[in-house]
């Protein structure tokens, strides 16, 4: 088709027909999309994780999403009987190699020559041969072997790293120390979560809901789950009596958010678009990080710090190794209502900060980094 090398994006999880249904905006997504819209590469074929034929039946008889697919971006769904195989080692070994031979045969048909992997699924990158592939490069947003919901996976995580490390493939990490956790003997690269200037440039006015609370109004944005210490929020809300603690986000724990709704001041809310939680994000007075000192939260690098700063607010964080070097006007300290104070005492950056911040760590600066990574010479040549 052309000079430009071609490339597969495995996805892990998720399918593309979900990310783009739910619009979601997942690092791992925007780089699909960014892989998509490239100039540096020819033909993208885009490869769904497992699925089963009753899953994709009932997608199909839903209200679907037309995928941009054409002469040059192609899809493939693999698809077997059973949902979900066995998690031990040998089964998912067997799993990832039929995965692979399906998706090269789709590769195939689909005109791609050697192309190169990006992978957000340490399953592929560890487990599936890719000997027609060119070079691989997994794309590591969160420590998978921490992650609660792949408990059962943990044990073939951590097989899939040992084997990533000894392969010579490419890891892209989102943090210094998730990459050290998986120790790739090839190429390593660390870029940290970004921005898009489209959102944040012009914030919009805040949405009534928001904009009525007492001030001061601190924001926590995310899923609401058990990476929030509870009680770091109640010594805020104790310490700050009168001040509106907003939580912002979907899929609640019950039995935590149930805990945290009983205390003064403190407003649960449900996801929003994203021009919402721009203007939100905007006309908060402080950004929230009370997560709790996990293998899963030391590794991560949270796209609500990139979030909170590019709208110009000053960050009170729990000490996490990536948060730290990212802006002065994030604080960090054993005292997390102490934090806050001083937060909010260090007040909003100026204009001419916070945008030359969103420039600094854009979307699109990010992804050629990562694309320099993956399009790297063929080692077969």
């Amino acid at each position: 088709m052309t000079g430009k090398p071609d490339a597969v994006f495995a996805l892990g999880l998720l399918t593309w027909h979900s990310i783009e249904q739910e619009r979601l905006t997942w690092a791992s997504a925007r780089l699909m999309r960014a892989l998509i819209a490239s100039d540096r590469v020819g033909r993208v074929l885009v490869a769904d994780p497992w699925r089963s034929y009753g899953v994709v039946a009932r997608r199909l008889l839903g209200r679907g999403v037309a995928l941009p697919v054409d002469d040059r971006v192609s899809h493939h769904a693999p698809l077997r009987l059973r949902r979900r195989g066995s998690t031990t080692t040998a089964a998912v070994t067997k799993s990832y190699r039929a995965w692979d031979g399906r998706i090269r045969r789709a590769a195939g048909s689909a005109g791609l020559r050697r192309p190169a992997v990006i992978t957000n699924d340490p399953l592929v990158a560890g487990f599936a041969l890719l000997e027609w592939a060119g070079p691989v490069t997994l794309y590591a947003t969160d420590d998978m072997t921490a992650y609660e919901p792949l408990r059962p996976w943990w044990p073939a995580l951590a097989e899939a790293y040992t084997r990533v490390a000894a392969s010579g493939r490419a890891v892209c990490a989102v943090s210094e120390t998730l990459l050290e956790r998986i120790g790739p003997t090839g190429p390593g690269l660390v870029v940290p979560n970004g921005v898009d200037p489209s959102e944040w440039l012009e914030p919009g006015e805040p949405p009534r809901w928001f904009a009525e609370l007492p001030r001061p109004r601190l924001l926590y944005t995310g899923t609401l789950d058990r990476r929030i210490d509870a009680d770091l929020v109640e010594a805020v809300a104790a310490r700050l009596p009168h001040a509106s603690i907003v939580m912002l986000g979907g899929h609640p724990d019950e039995e935590q958010m149930a805990r945290l709704s009983r205390l003064p001041g403190l407003v649960a809310h449900p996801s929003v678009g994203r021009a919402e939680l721009a203007a939100v994000v905007h006309a908060a007075d402080a950004g929230l990080l009370p997560h709790v000192r996990n293998d899963l939260t030391e590794a991560m690098s949270p796209l609500k710090l990139y979030e909170y700063l590019a709208a110009g607010l000053p960050v009170a964080a729990v000490d996490l190794p990536p948060l730290h070097g990212v802006s002065e006007r994030v604080v960090i300290g054993e005292d997390f209502a102490a934090s806050v104070e001083r937060a909010l005492a260090l007040g909003r950056a100026g204009e001419d900060e916070r945008r030359a911040f969103v420039e600094r760590h854009s979307w699109e600066a990010k992804h050629e980094a990562i694309l320099d990574l993956a399009l790297r010479a063929d080692p077969a040549g």
